[in-house]
């Protein structure tokens, strides 16, 4: 009779492939959030530079110039004023965008290349 009796639960074997799985995830998750984090933080300045009325009616190279100060408080490093995107509207307003890659080694010789863009207008678009 104890022949018949059937298993229940999890195997070892099952139970490393779920470790392996997990671990696989948040290695990934640990490695890739970094740079999900450095693109919020460069979004929220091109906001702040959108919002600020005394960048209303600023020079391109103005808006670059206040991108690269708010890169260096919040330790921007992705991107530079430069490299930055500046469109102006009719009625006087303008459109700042950012675009740009992030290349994330994962391990050995697999790495993640992961594009980001992020923009922002002034009311007056």
């Amino acid at each position: 009779m104890r022949g018949n009796r059937r298993q229940q639960g999890i195997g070892f074997i099952g139970l490393v492939f779920v470790v392996v799985v997990i671990g696989a995830v948040l290695l990934i998750g640990f490695k890739v959030l970094p740079a999900y984090l450095q693109y919020f933080t460069v979004k929220s300045a091109l906001k702040e530079i959108t919002s600020d009325p005394e960048l209303r009616n600023a020079s391109s190279q103005e808006i670059r110039n206040a991108f690269d100060k708010r890169a260096t408080v919040n330790d921007i490093k992705v991107i530079q004023g430069k490299e930055l995107e500046i469109e102006r509207g009719r009625e006087g307003g303008y459109t700042v965008s950012a675009s740009y890659s992030q290349q994330i080694p994962l391990f050995q010789n697999v790495s993640a290349c992961i594009d980001f863009s992020a923009s922002s207008s002034t009311g007056g678009q």
